[in-house]
């Protein structure tokens, strides 16, 4: 999973038309993430920076100082560069941070830029633009990103290559944000199977705390509680797996906006 996830990224460098020689080996490569929590895709993104460096290419991840993927790069020798993205997604200091992010790309003859949440997608797309580099950026959610004009231009001009981990998203970028399906590479996220072996005695205990009978099939969702993850379909579904597998169960375990509601809807 870890070679295809390296191939995949080079693959799409390719397609961007970065590189012009063939006996270019190492990559200056700015990853970028302008969250202020530490879920799925800041765990992808500090993955990324990690196999990246290993494979001898120089790489900074630029993020919020107070996110822990800020700290984690710091103990694995990664290049960090902290920007003050604003707090819970918000929209201020855009161009301000944009101008910052060109600086530096400049300064440290970054090669590809490499995005992931829509703030920084955006600021990201003008510095590339500014600095004269090339932009990447993978999707990782199923939910437009495309929400007004700035965004439109954005993805059409300024986004040289996305990558996305599932058909559906890949869809909804084509159908409803209108994006060039040659400008995007599915590339299915993999397990380590060496990392993500049962561990029959924790399940026993988990099963044992909530009621879970050895018998029965019990069905877990780990995740934000926010709109996109998508909790509240599995939800609504779950009566017709019911009927079809009586002895099952659903937990679904997180925290987040959507937490009251579903609780409610459970």
């Amino acid at each position: 999973m870890y070679r295809t996830l390296i191939f995949s990224f080079k693959m799409c460098y390719f397609k961007a038309n970065l590189l012009k020689m063939r006996n270019i080996k190492t990559l200056n490569i700015l990853l970028l993430n302008a969250l202020d929590i530490y879920g799925g895709g800041e765990f992808f993104v500090y993955q990324l920076a990690k196999l990246l460096t290993q494979k001898g290419h120089k790489v900074w991840v630029s993020c919020r100082k107070d996110n822990i993927i800020y700290s984690k790069c710091i103990e694995e020798g990664i290049g960090v560069f902290p920007v003050d993205y604003p707090e819970h997604s918000g929209k201020s200091d855009l161009w301000k941070n944009s101008r910052i992010l060109g600086k530096f790309i400049k300064e440290n003859k970054i090669d590809i830029v490499h995005s992931n949440t829509n703030y920084d997608r955006t600021a990201g797309a003008f510095a590339a633009k500014f600095a004269g580099v090339k932009h990447v950026s993978n999707v990782h959610s199923f939910h437009s990103i495309s929400h007004n004009l700035t965004h439109w231009y954005r993805n059409k001009f300024l986004i040289h290559h996305f990558m996305v981990d599932g058909v559906c998203t890949k869809d909804l970028l084509i159908n409803e944000d209108k994006i060039d399906p040659a400008k995007i590479t599915l590339l299915h996220l993999g397990l380590d199977p060496e990392l993500n072996k049962k561990d029959p005695e924790t399940g026993k205990l988990i099963r044992k705390e909530f009621g879970v009978k050895d018998e029965e099939i019990l069905i877990g969702n780990v995740a934000r509680m926010v709109p996109f993850k998508g909790q509240e379909y599995l939800i609504r579904a779950y009566p017709d797996v019911l009927k079809a597998f009586p002895e099952s169960k659903l937990m679904i375990v997180g925290d987040g906006e959507l937490s009251d509601m579903l609780h409610k809807l459970a």
